[in-house]
């Protein structure tokens, strides 16, 4: 089964954009070590400082609800909603072809 590749898009409310970093940053190195995770890129719009877009790559399924329950995310979502604009966007994707 091929691998599954999440974007996300997590808006800051405004005056929220340097603690979301704050937030989100640390908790990305300790996605990056769990099992399934084959990669998880973080970006933010040049243009609209505190729009900040993932790109993550699971394993499968089961390793993306693994992710979505770990204590890490667990710990992070009492936080988002002081620091979110709105709810954050996923979109799961099929790769049909990459590098």
């Amino acid at each position: 089964m091929a691998s599954l590749h999440v974007i996300a898009t997590i808006i800051a409310k405004d005056g929220q954009q340097e603690a979301l970093r704050e937030a989100l940053l640390p908790a990305v190195h300790a996605f990056r070590t769990e099992d399934g995770c084959e990669g998880y890129s973080v970006f933010e719009d040049r243009d609209r400082p505190g729009r900040i877009m993932t790109h993550e790559i699971w394993r499968d399924a089961a390793a993306l609800d693994a992710h979505m329950n770990s204590p890490t995310m667990q710990s992070l979502k009492p936080r988002l909603p002081e620091l979110l604009a709105a709810p954050f966007e996923v979109i799961v994707l099929d790769a049909l072809l990459t590098l």
